[in-house]
């Protein structure tokens, strides 16, 4: 304590004289400036590369055959939702279902795939698709598995689809 006192001492003793005296304690010294980055006509500092959006981006909606909907989005350059309807007859027993897929699919140019199952796995379907222009988009779609009811599934069909308006 006493060697804190000894060191604090004359520090408060200079402020103290200067303040009696009328005097000021100088300023601390002024920290140099930075010069400002130079920017030349040519290319402006720091410009962000221009966006680019993928032209099938949005909400897309469509059928397999015979008359089974489906719909996706399109966000980047990833099919983020995809939901398929099934349906189908297995002698005289009917079956019918729809699931999402299990993730976001990556799209490569125009070509598309994307898998999905029901929620305790004995059905799984498996899509490829491309987009034909910026509005259609077609591919063919198979679902597998079991029924349980009905017994085994194995189908396959075509499908198209059509950028929405939302």
């Amino acid at each position: 304590m006493q060697t804190v006192f000894i060191r604090v001492l004359p520090l408060v003793l200079t402020v103290f004289a200067f303040s009696a005296c009328g005097k000021k304690a100088p300023a601390p010294a002024a920290q140099p400036a930075e010069a400002p980055a130079a920017v030349t006509a040519d290319k402006p500092a720091d410009a962000a590369p221009p966006a680019t959006e993928n032209p099938f981006a949005g909400n897309w909606k469509g059928q397999a055959e015979p008359d089974l909907p489906m719909d996706f989005t399109v966000e980047g350059n990833q099919i983020t939702y995809f939901y398929a309807n099934y349906g189908g007859q297995n002698g005289t027993c009917s079956y019918n279902g729809a699931f999402s897929n299990v993730g976001p699919s990556t799209i490569n140019g125009k070509s598309f795939t994307s898998y999905g199952k029901t929620d305790n796995g004995p059905i799984e379907y498996n899509a490829s698709g491309t987009f034909t222009s910026a509005n259609e988009a077609s591919g063919t779609i198979e679902w597998k598995g079991n029924s349980g009811q009905c017994g085994p599934i194995d189908l396959k069909a075509n499908w198209k689809a059509k950028r929405s308006a939302e």
